[in-house]
């Protein structure tokens, strides 16, 4: 019988395949579909992932977004370290979602609104690729669309809050505008001026609301200087550009930022106190310098450096090739036109096919990524000009490879550099998707995306709880406190003063009231997954009865199970520990708060006691334990 389906299996495959093959994608009605189904397949990724749990949104997103809502600037002392002074306004989307809406629904919703960047991408290349001929109209650039999301970078911030993927639709959607009223960003008219305002207005809202994004407002007035016609008509659609790039920022982040020099003179509090000083912090600039170049040869060679080596520019494992490909493409390219327009000075041929939206695209990609290298170069940054690589790529080899004599070899020159440009996307979107896309954690699905057990506080208003460490991600935990409740960070992951530990104890004795320190916990996880599982098997009554508890002895015996099967008096039974299993953690707990303690004594602070009150968190599924530490509040100075 295996043999005889054989046959079967085959043939239905082959069937399946020649169904995918029969889809025309080269119609109106695919493009309809596709903007659709696009969403709404990364919804279902999104979903399919599991519950956000990055390390950012455990440390300050959820924090930011609550301190906001609650006032507590004034109160607290970077509970999330120097990110707790980052534009809070981003973080409260999300926020209010999971507070009030079932985490599933929030992780769908996420994915869908990322997903919304394959429209804006489809829109970007049909307006770049005007001259396309009839049969590859629709059906290139909705294939340069789907490679666009099939970059590493968008798929890693698919569905979690770190706004990557979130800031990247204003981007995006400011060059689809540029693109679409491109003729009338050519025209001295109110509505010109008005195009180009709104399009500025939209990347500076993305800068505004997260200051990495600060890259492409730049890149996209540069790219505005390809606009056709005299350069006063490109220096006036840029300089409009640019006035909706300052409006875009005042209106998502001015406020933040009159507010952080109201309180610290300084308008990204904490970074760049080299040129605004402030008492708390030591002279610092912006950029984490691990990430940058360390060499002239390797900044010349940067896209094949981090191509081959993802950890130079991010944490993760990232499989990709577009930037390698690009920058390999384009190294080729440049002298190839160089020749080009030697030679049409005799023939008085054009060195390139290139028109001015394409070479828009471009300049917009290497001005953006020059930027990006010179201010912050981590990978995950790079979105909003990632998802343009695949279109960029085939703008270069479609112009690097027509280059005959007669009209007739052209075309078949024109074919085989679009040919070579697809098996190129599509080998580096499959190094993505064999490669795997890694993310910056995620958990199984629970109804509540966040929940966290508190001790009953007889004064919150007098309260405070310390965090200690700047790779302690446990701000999100000050959302399930009082808001009166004071919270601080020591040890945090910039540069302070002595003066900020003096802050923070004086901070302690105003309130006059008890103060704690969170520190990580431990518990014996297989006595919690025996727990559990004696829960559902007593749900189906399989605990209730000596033949009942028989047979779950002999399979969990057979199995070679992590529990057993202990007898009750009554006849019934319950799960338990093997001898192997069973283990006190309270050394681990007290060793993990002698750490905490000895940290605390470098900044003349100490535990009062290091047997301390332990609380369960949940992110997702996933349970976690805390300890809550007393603190001793006579301080050495």
């Amino acid at each position: 019988m295996a043999i005889a389906s054989k046959p079967k299996l085959l043939h239905r495959a082959a069937g399946w395949l020649a169904h995918v093959r029969a889809v025309d994608l080269n119609t109106a009605d695919a493009w309809r579909r596709a903007r659709i189904a696009g969403p709404l397949l990364f919804g279902l990724y999104s979903l399919w992932l599991g519950q956000d749990r990055n390390w950012d949104q455990l440390n300050y997103h959820l924090y930011n977004a609550f301190a906001l809502l609650h006032g507590k600037l004034g109160l607290d002392i970077a509970p999330g370290g120097m990110q707790t002074y980052f534009n809070p306004v981003l973080d409260v989307f999300p926020s209010l979602l999971y507070a009030h809406l079932p985490a599933p629904l929030v992780g769908f919703a996420l994915g869908v609104l990322h997903g919304i960047s394959f429209v804006l991408v489809l829109e970007i290349a049909r307006q770049t690729l005007t001259g396309l001929s009839p049969n590859e109209r629709y059906r290139t650039p909705l294939l340069l669309a789907v490679a666009g999301c099939l970059t590493a970078n968008f798929l890693v911030g698919i569905g979690n809050s770190m706004g990557d993927d979130t800031t990247a639709l204003f981007v995006l959607a400011a060059v689809a505008l540029i693109l679409n009223r491109w003729q009338q960003l050519r025209v001295l008219s109110a509505r010109g001026f008005a195009y180009a305002f709104a399009a500025g207005l939209l990347a500076g809202c993305a800068a505004g609301l997260k200051l990495t994004n600060a890259v492409y407002p730049i890149a996209i007035c540069a790219a505005c200087f390809t606009l056709p016609g005299r350069f006063i008509a490109r220096l006036r659609a840029s300089f409009f550009v640019g006035l909706g790039v300052l409006a875009g920022i005042a209106a998502t982040g001015g406020y933040w930022f009159a507010k952080m020099w109201e309180v610290f003179h300084n308008p990204v509090f904490p970074q760049f106190s080299n040129v605004f000083p402030n008492e708390l912090v030591r002279p610092m600039a912006v950029a984490d310098m691990r990430w940058f170049p360390t060499s002239w040869i390797e900044t010349l060679l940067w896209p094949f450096v981090f191509s081959l080596n993802s950890k130079r520019v991010t944490e993760l494992p990232v499989h990709q090739i577009i930037w390698a490909l690009l920058y390999a493409s384009l190294i080729v390219w440049l002298p190839v036109v160089l020749r080009r327009a030697q030679r049409g000075r005799k023939t008085g041929q054009a060195a390139t096919r290139i028109d001015a939206k394409r070479a828009f695209v471009l300049v917009y990609i290497c001005v953006g990524y020059v930027v990006w290298l010179k201010m912050f170069c981590i990978y995950r940054y790079t979105v909003p000009m990632e998802m343009l690589t695949p279109l960029a790529l085939y703008i270069v080899l479609d112009d690097l490879l027509p280059n005959a004599a007669h009209e007739r070899a052209a075309k078949t020159v024109a074919l085989t550099g679009k040919r070579i440009a697809g098996v190129a996307l599509a080998v580096a979107s499959l190094v993505v998707v064999l490669g795997g896309a890694p993310t910056f954690g995620h958990e199984r699905w629970a109804w509540r995306a966040f929940r966290a057990e508190t001790p009953t506080l007889n004064e919150p208003e007098r309260t405070t709880i310390l965090i200690v460490g700047g790779a302690s991600g446990s701000g999100w935990l000050a959302t399930f406190y009082p808001p009166n409740v004071a919270f601080a960070k020591i040890d945090s992951n910039f540069p302070t003063t002595p003066l900020y530990d003096e802050k923070v104890k004086s901070l302690i004795e105003r309130r006059g009231g008890p103060a704690f320190v969170l520190v990580e916990g431990h518990e014996n996880w297989r006595a919690r997954n025996v727990a559990k599982s004696d829960a559902i098997l007593r749900q189906f009554g399989l605990l209730n009865s000596k033949s009942s508890c028989s047979t779950v002895h002999r399979v969990i015996e057979r199995l070679h199970l992590h529990a057993t099967v202990e007898d009750n008096a009554d006849g019934s039974c319950h799960l338990g520990l093997r001898a192997d299993d069973k283990r006190d953690m309270t050394p681990q707990n007290i060793a993990e708060a002698t750490r905490i303690d000895d940290v605390l004594k470098n900044h003349g602070m100490s535990l009062q006691s290091l047997t301390c009150e332990r609380y369960a968190t949940y992110i997702g599924s996933e349970r976690e334990i805390y300890q809550l530490c007393p603190l001793n509040t006579n301080f050495k100075r």
